[in-house]
């Protein structure tokens, strides 16, 4: 069993795990072998030390192999991305843009499309209000595009009141003509893609945050959000860290300056 890295054409990583089965080989040596060079391979774990040694008093030359392999190659990209987005967890309790940094990449590259992306972003509440933070703004697919402050504020308090009372994703099919008149009709033409998906995450029925999802033609939104749903309970940790590090953030303004 063997676990290697393999090239896309969008540039991430996909990861495999590759099997050998070698039960069906029969191994024939025709003439007079040379004394097993014991001080090669470890006796303890029957490890081989000095392979190049072994290869000199013992070369394939003198053995004939019949019989097949079989070689199974298995796809562990998604057990792989999970490990990176538990290391970034870790990362974010001491450095959380570093750790939110590689949980952006680990994500993008679990979705496995170069025209797709993804992003998620905490809705914080204080004193029963939607808290917009430049902080988190800045990381979002659509927030990250809208210039002005008030227009970000009044976008992020519309789409936090809607999640907060009827949970439900919003997903648009042609951002360049959604034809609607709401809030977030009048921002989704700054997007460079051209569908739009907003999922909300909740904690036992709590609203927590969103995760946004872009991505153009030829890619299946269904297929998207399949591979992001398995790792809704690391984004939900995530979301509940960010949370906690703006109160915390809040809590030593107010102790600093008041």
């Amino acid at each position: 069993e063997t676990l290697f890295p393999g090239g896309r054409d969008d540039g991430n990583t996909q990861f495999y795990r590759l099997y050998i089965d070698e039960n069906f080989v029969d191994i024939h040596a025709p003439g007079k072998l040379p004394p097993f060079p014991t001080n090669a391979i470890s006796g303890s774990d029957h490890r081989i030390i000095n392979l190049e040694e072994l290869r000199q008093v013992l070369p394939l030359s003198l053995f004939r192999f019949e019989g097949f392999l079989i070689r199974r190659i298995e796809d562990t990209s998604v057990e792989h991305t999970i490990t990176d987005v538990k290391n970034a967890l870790i990362d974010m309790h001491t450095d959380e843009l570093n750790g939110y940094d590689k949980l952006s990449r680990a994500v993008k590259g679990l979705l496995g499309y170069q025209h797709a992306d993804a992003s998620f972003m905490p809705f914080i509440r204080l004193n029963d209000r939607f808290i917009l933070s430049d902080h988190y703004a800045s990381r979002s697919l659509l927030f990250s595009r809208i210039t002005k402050a008030e227009d970000k504020e009044q976008l992020y308090d519309k789409l936090g009141v809607l999640f907060r009372d009827a949970p439900g994703d919003i997903s648009v099919e042609d951002t360049g003509s959604s034809g609607g008149h709401s809030l977030l009709d009048r921002w989704l033409h700054v997007l460079p893609y051209k569908h739009y998906t907003i999922r909300p995450l909740y904690d036992k029925s709590v609203f927590l945050g969103i995760i946004e999802v872009c991505h153009d033609e030829g890619v299946s939104n269904p297929v998207l959000f399949q591979r992001i749903d398995q790792l809704i309970p690391y984004l939900q940790l995530a979301i509940r860290n960010s949370i906690r590090h703006f109160h915390s953030r809040l809590a030593e303004l107010i102790k600093e300056h008041f």
